[in-house]
C-alpha cells in the first residue's frame, strides 16, 4: 500500500505518493494554487494524483489514505476549514470536497504546520523526542506542537496559531487576519520578500536586481539573505530585524511549551548558514530559563507537509 499526501500553500500545492511503511517518497510534484477556487484546485489535484499513481503503476485501490495539509483553522472534526486567509478559503467543508472526487478512499485533513511536525516526529529531527515545536516559515508563520508524544491541538481541537500571537504592541501593519502586531507579519519569509522588493523600488540599486538573477519578480527573502551575507548594509539591517522578531517568537514558545527541540522549516532555511548562528545566540540572550533548547533545521524541508499529512491519521 501507499499513501498520498497533499500540502496546500498560498503559491503552490505539493503532492506526493509515499511508501506506507517507511515514509519514502516514490514520486511528487508541485502545481500552482488558484486563490479562492476550491473546485478548480480539487480538479487539478485529482489530475496530478492520477498521473503520479500511474507513473508508479498504481491506482487508487493501492492508496491507504489521502492526507491533506491546509493552513488556517479546522473545525473539531477536521472537516471544515475556517479563515484560511492566505488561500481565500473560509467555512469550506474541504473533506466533503475531496470525498466527492475520491469517494472510495479514506480522506484525512490536518493543519499544514501540524502535518510538517508529524513528518519530523516520525522520520526527522523530532524522532525520539517527546516534546517539540516546528515553525514553518513561508507565506505566513505556522506551528506544529508535539507534547508528550502527541500532536497538541488545544482544548477545542482548533490547532495552534502561533503566527497570530502579538509580538509588536505598536505594530501598524495589518495582518491578513485583520489584527495588528501578529508574529507572521514580521517573521514570515513573505515579510522579507515584500521589504526587499520595496527597497529595490525605492533605490533602484542594481546589486539587488543582479542578486535576484536580473528579474524583479525573483527579488525575495533569499535575495535579502544573500546580500546580507555579503555585508550589503540595508539587507543586513533588514535580516537582523527579522531575526530579532523571530527570536522573540521562539523565546515565547520556549516559555509556553518548554520543548526539547524547536525546528525551523520553509524555503528560507536554505540560508541557514547566515541566519541560524545569529538566531541561536539571540534566543539564548533573551531566555530567563537557561536550559539549552535545540534549534534545528527540519530534515524534510518542503516535503514535510505532504509526508506528514499522509501519516496524520496515525497520530
Amino acid at each position: 500500500m501507499v499513501r498520498v499526501g497533499i500540502d496546500i500553500g498560498g503559491s503552490s500545492i505539493k503532492i506526493g505518493v509515499i511508501e506506507d511503511t517507511n515514509g519514502e517518497v516514490l514520486s511528487k510534484e508541485a502545481i500552482p494554487f488558484i486563490y479562492g477556487n476550491i473546485k478548480e484546485n480539487c480538479s487539478n489535484i485529482k489530475s496530478s494524483i492520477d498521473k503520479l499513481l500511474s507513473a508508479n503503476n498504481l491506482t487508487l485501490k493501492d492508496v491507504y489514505v489521502i492526507g491533506l495539509g491546509v493552513p488556517g483553522v479546522l473545525d473539531k472534526n477536521k472537516e471544515i476549514i475556517h479563515n484560511a486567509y492566505n488561500l481565500g478559503f473560509n467555512n469550506i467543508n474541504i473533506k466533503k470536497e475531496f470525498e466527492n472526487i475520491f469517494p472510495n478512499t479514506k480522506i484525512s485533513i490536518v493543519n499544514d504546520a501540524d502535518a510538517a511536525a508529524i513528518c519530523e516526529y516520525y522520520f526527522g529531527i523530532f524522532k525520539g523526542k517527546s516534546s517539540a515545536v516546528l515553525l514553518t516559515i513561508g507565506t505566513g508563520l505556522g506551528a506544529g506542537v508535539i507534547l508528550s508524544n502527541k500532536l497538541f491541538c488545544g482544548s477545542k481541537n482548533n490547532g495552534i496559531e502561533i503566527g497570530h500571537m502579538k509580538i509588536d504592541a505598536k505594530g501598524d501593519i495589518r495582518c491578513t487576519c485583520g489584527s495588528l502586531g501578529c508574529a507572521e507579519i514580521y517573521t514570515s519569509a513573505k515579510s522579507l520578500d515584500d521589504k526587499m522588493k520595496n527597497l529595490y523600488k525605492q533605490t533602484g540599486d542594481k546589486i539587488i536586481l543582479d542578486t535576484a538573477g536580473g528579474e524583479m519578480e525573483n527579488i525575495n527573502a533569499k535575495t535579502a539573505m544573500d546580500l546580507a551575507s555579503k555585508n550589503y548594509e540595508p539587507a543586513v539591517k533588514m535580516v537582523d530585524e527579522w531575526i530579532n522578531y523571530l527570536s522573540s517568537a521562539i523565546v515565547n514558545i520556549c516559555l509556553f511549551y518548554d520543548p526539547e527541540v524547536i525546528g525551523l522549516g520553509g524555503g528560507i532555511v536554505a540560508s541557514k548558514d547566515y541566519f541560524l548562528p545569529k538566531l541561536i545566540e539571540k534566543v539564548k540572550s533573551q531566555l530567563i530559563i537557561k536550559d539549552e533548547y535545540e534549534i534545528k533545521i527540519a530534515k524534510y524541508g518542503n516535503d514535510a507537509g505532504f509526508i506528514g499529512a499522509a501519516f496524520a491519521c496515525d497520530m
